[in-house]
């Protein structure tokens, strides 16, 4: 199975990059993100593969579950480089506003996806930078309601799912700060391949693990460091050759 992920542009109306939202794909469809595992993998695999470049360019927007939340897997990123993306399942989670709080507290941005005008999605403006707005399925009388709420709150506003030429004008009519979809720019699409550990963390666990009393608080430190490190032993643990009955 091949895993893909796609960065697609967020650009203002004068055509600059705001920034990138990762998409997760499985064989060129979309799949969904509540696949906990597979898509912390598959972040993983883009940070090792992509270092060097996403620190060179506008911020990444990436859509995360609570489960990715609980398990801190947006501090894969440096807090300056990413938008962290939430969605109706993490304003719904009834531990969402501490979740969110936490990861405001130490600099990461916040977006929320497909907006919606409703009370439980007004609770999180206090620490929300980006609202973004689905056009293609909202009216236009929702729309110019959340433009008018979200402007009072001073919040950027980004139209999304902007597909054809005729959505692009519409959704520039009402002036928002950025624009993302098909139409805007063309999805960059970069193969995900095999996931590669730090092999400075993989060396230090060996040195730890192969001392005559191992410490585990040691072993616990270089292991949570290293998120693709840590997927490669829990495969491991879960193999046919431990035969556990429980993974």
């Amino acid at each position: 199975m091949h895993k893909f992920v796609v960065r697609q542009p967020i650009k203002t109306g004068e055509h600059k990059l705001v920034g990138n939202e990762l998409l997760f794909n499985v064989e060129n469809e979309l799949y969904n993100q509540n696949q906990d595992y597979s898509a912390a993998e598959t972040i993983s695999v883009f940070l090792n593969q992509n270092t060097d470049k996403l620190e060179k360019e506008a911020k990444t927007f990436i859509t995360f579950t609570p489960n990715l939340l609980f398990k801190n897997i947006p501090k894969m990123f440096k807090a300056d480089e990413l938008v962290i993306q939430i969605e109706d399942n993490v304003i719904t989670h009834p531990l969402a506003q501490k979740m969110v709080q936490k990861y405001k507290e130490v600099g990461y941005q916040i977006a929320i996806n497909d907006f919606q005008f409703l009370p439980r999605y007004f609770g999180f403006l206090e620490y929300t930078d980006y609202i973004k707005i689905d056009v293609k399925n909202q009216s236009d009388e929702t729309i110019d309601n959340i433009l008018r709420m979200a402007r009072g709150f001073q919040k950027l506003c980004i139209a999304t799912n902007i597909d054809t030429k005729k959505r692009y004008d519409k959704a520039t009519s009402y002036a928002f700060d950025a624009y993302e979809g098909s139409y805007v720019a063309e999805a960059a699409i970069m193969k995900a391949n095999k996931v590669h550990y730090m092999k400075s963390n993989f060396f230090q666990l060996v040195i730890a693990v192969t001392k005559e009393i191992p410490d585990v608080d040691e072993l616990e430190q270089i292991i949570e460091r290293d998120a693709s490190l840590t997927y490669r032993l829990l495969r491991i643990v879960n193999s046919a050759h431990f035969a556990l009955r429980y993974k």
